[in-house]
């Protein structure tokens, strides 16, 4: 012909072959688009290239037979699959894998969001960064406008990593089980230097801006397990002050409001001044079954003067009023939760992830409307119990699994 017209041919040969690649084309994007997690679409092109080469060996009915195996995401978007819950895939808006296929596991225990220009005509180095931290001690760093990796990952360590803060644009602070402090520099994305002060697992850090003589600086405060408190320049990388909680052997968390340090220390939360002087002390009565209850997470939301606190022994949400801290104003149930991990207040809505009971392979996030002290929607995870939230501008939350993925939820 003249190579002007187009033309059909139908090869009678490989026609089973062309069926067999069609279908896992098509039910990977179809996985892809129902869980919002184009790892699909890779896996669906990798079967496709290893089902190419077990037919070609030979056109004759025994390889093909052999090669349509191979077409696993066929065959599982062609089972009844489990449902996503409505609520659930509305929320959804996309998932990052961590880690490859061929490689173990590990858990998304920190991520942390730092603000940056959506235009695409400027500047990578511009656009807003999402950071995650997993728990063989690896850093990786993703550009949270495109939600592509730019980056090789960072070593901090070889421990898990409990706490992340970014410091401007230039550094990132990751507080370690193995009780240092690492520094990553943004810029040249290297991890270099590391602080010596905590003698036990740093769990919490926070930063406090400051304007000085029209100056703006800032200071970090960091806190170990064990109850020590150290305060930070982050400019110069040195230890400023530091003082001890008396008789502390699980201080998890730590806020700064009204110039007032609160700490989360087991089973109550404690009111210091600056100096580490004891103000006031924030306890339950005693359960009904008797003995404490565990406090493990708390937010202060200032706008409504309230202190919110979640708690594992019940998998309760407790709010208090800050002017009376005797008695909890409202308890919400968290429905099916073994454990939660984290909280943060978005909107007008607090974000409480963490474990489900019937089963601990998937996670759960509870989202609670502060107007209504009501639990709103629950959001399940099925990758993994949830390590930790973020929030990206108010726009999406960000969560890390228990499974190398970190997800991208839509926020109303």
């Amino acid at each position: 012909r003249d190579g002007k017209d187009p033309f059909i041919a139908n090869l009678k040969s490989e026609r089973d072959l062309w069926k067999v690649i069609i279908r896992e084309m098509c039910a990977g994007k179809f996985l892809a688009e129902r869980h919002k997690d184009p790892q699909y679409i890779q896996q669906a092109v990798n079967n496709i290239q290893l089902i190419n080469a077990v037919a070609k060996c030979s056109l004759h009915q025994p390889s093909m037979s052999i090669a349509s195996k191979l077409a696993y995401l066929d065959q599982t978007a062609g089972e009844e699959p489990p449902t996503v819950p409505k609520m659930t895939s509305d929320a959804l808006k996309h998932t990052l894998h961590l880690s490859d296929s061929n490689s173990a596991p590990y858990a998304v225990d920190v991520v942390l969001y730092v603000p940056g220009n959506l235009d695409p005509c400027e500047s990578a180095d511009t656009h807003p960064k999402l950071w995650c931290a997993l728990s063989d001690g690896r850093v990786m760093m993703y550009n949270a406008a495109t939600w592509i990796m730019e980056q090789p990952p960072i070593q901090a360590g070889r421990s898990k990593l409990n706490c992340m803060i970014g410091v401007g644009n230039e550094q990132v602070w990751l507080g370690s089980e193995d009780s240092f402090i690492y520094i990553i520099d943004a810029v040249n994305m290297t991890c270099n230097k590391r602080l010596v002060g905590h003698r036990n697992q740093v769990s919490d850090m926070i930063q406090e801006k400051m304007e000085e003589s029209g100056d703006r600086t800032s200071q970090i405060y960091s806190c170990s397990l064990d109850g020590s408190i150290l305060l930070w320049d982050p400019g110069l990388m040195e230890m400023k002050s530091q003082f001890q909680l008396p008789q502390c052997w699980r201080l998890k968390s730590i806020l700064l409001h009204h110039n007032k340090i609160w700490c989360c220390v087991s089973y109550s939360l404690l009111v210091l001044g600056r100096d580490g002087t004891q103000i006031q002390e924030v306890t339950f009565m005693p359960s009904p079954e008797g003995g404490s209850i565990l406090m493990t997470n708390f937010l202060i939301i200032p706008q409504r003067n309230e202190l919110w606190v979640v708690c594992s022994q019940r998998a309760n949400l407790y709010i208090w009023k800050m002017d009376d801290l005797n008695n909890p104003i409202k308890t919400i149930r968290l429905p099916d939760c073994t454990e939660t991990v984290s909280m943060i207040h978005v909107k007008k809505q607090v974000w409480v992830g963490g474990g489900v009971t019937t089963d601990k392979t998937k996670g759960r996030i509870y989202i609670v409307n502060l107007e209504k002290y009501a639990l709103e929607k629950e959001l399940e995870a099925p990758c993994g119990a949830i390590g930790s939230l973020c929030s990206a501008e108010d726009r999406y939350v960000l969560s890390g699994t228990q499974d190398s993925k970190a997800v991208i939820w839509k926020v109303d």
